[in-house]
């Protein structure tokens, strides 16, 4: 079973690692456009390894209405 889950922005930050996008508490992390982030990328910011030198984002488990719309997506995409 895949893991479900979307990062949220607890502290804002700029992402150098993205062309410098500015992220402010409460976004979305990644935004859309953005290529999906490496495991090391997403364990520098929800830890301290990073220039805060404190976590900047949090994990938070999708809904499950978001769980079945990525389903579909997925599904739709094998086809």
């Amino acid at each position: 079973m895949t893991k479900y889950v979307k990062y949220v922005v607890i502290k804002d930050f700029k992402d150098l690692k993205d062309s410098d996008k500015i992220y402010t508490e409460g976004d979305i992390y990644p935004r859309p456009e953005s290529k999906k982030p490496t495991k090391k990328r997403l364990n520098e910011l929800l830890g301290n390894v990073n220039k805060q030198g404190r976590p900047v984002i949090k994990e938070v488990p999708l809904t499950k209405d978001e769980i079945e719309e990525l389903e579909e997506q997925e599904l739709e995409e094998q086809e």
